[in-house]
């Protein structure tokens, strides 16, 4: 042995260069667990990413039904729709002297249901009339509304 130095003896014995391919080796496993991690982060940044995206998919389905709702309401406030419920009854009436068709009609029909006309009609069809004459002393079934729920 020469009074070289130790790093001069491992060169001339040829074994350099597998402290050279073990570094080298140590370093590609670093950069291996480097780039996993850094996939790992990324994988991770990508998954916040598209919750956050769902939130707010999420959050404007929410307002535009929201909205529709409201709108849906306010149409039905403004159109005069009351929502109380008006239950139909039937009334026998004996025809007085001055009564016609249409001074009965405009006591009893409702507004809310239908038209004078279409209660009219109505009034006809149950009656089995063919036009609006009545005569007095006789009997006719009208049609009416009330709130009122009456149980027989």
């Amino acid at each position: 042995m020469s009074n070289k130095g130790t790093r001069e003896y491992i060169v001339e014995a040829g074994y350099d260069s597998g402290i050279q391919n073990e570094n080298q080796g140590n370093h590609n496993k670093n950069h291996n667990r480097t780039e996993k991690l850094r996939r790992m982060r990324r994988a991770k940044r990508m998954q916040m990413l598209r919750r956050k995206y769902m939130m707010c998919a999420f959050t404007l389905v929410l307002i535009i039904c929201a909205a529709i709702s409201t709108h849906a309401f306010n149409a039905k406030a403004k159109s005069g729709v009351t929502g109380q419920t008006l239950y139909k009854y039937y009334k026998n009436i004996e025809v007085q002297p001055k009564d016609t068709l249409w001074s009965l009609a405009t006591e009893n029909y409702c507004a809310e249901k239908q038209t004078l006309q279409e209660y009219i009609t109505e009034v006809q069809n149950i009656n089995h009339l063919n036009d609006e004459q009545i005569i007095v002393g006789n009997h006719i079934v009208l049609p009416y509304y009330s709130p009122e729920f009456i149980y027989y």
